[in-house]
């Protein structure tokens, strides 16, 4: 489903690939993902994005969060109270 989304999210995991592994060129400082979990209908949906560094940083396990997509690809994260 293409256009824009708006998605209660929680952080459920968070990765980082060091320079050199996985999709990381040798480099730059790594790769950071950060894995989202979201109730969609009845259904739960998960999401792996990469981030920011400061992302990363910011949002740790279990933080709530509002995700936008825009074409399936993540444009903001904001944190929910």
């Amino acid at each position: 489903m293409l256009g824009h989304r708006a998605l209660e999210a929680t952080v459920v995991e968070r990765r980082y690939d060091p320079p050199g592994t996985g999709g990381a060129s040798y480099r730059g400082s790594g790769n950071y993902y950060l894995v989202f979990e979201a109730r969609e209908g009845d259904a739960t949906a998960r999401y792996t994005f990469q981030v920011t560094q400061a992302q990363y940083q910011r949002f740790q396990e279990g933080a709530n969060v509002q995700i936008i997509l825009v074409d399936s690809n993540l444009r903001e994260i904001r944190r929910l109270p």
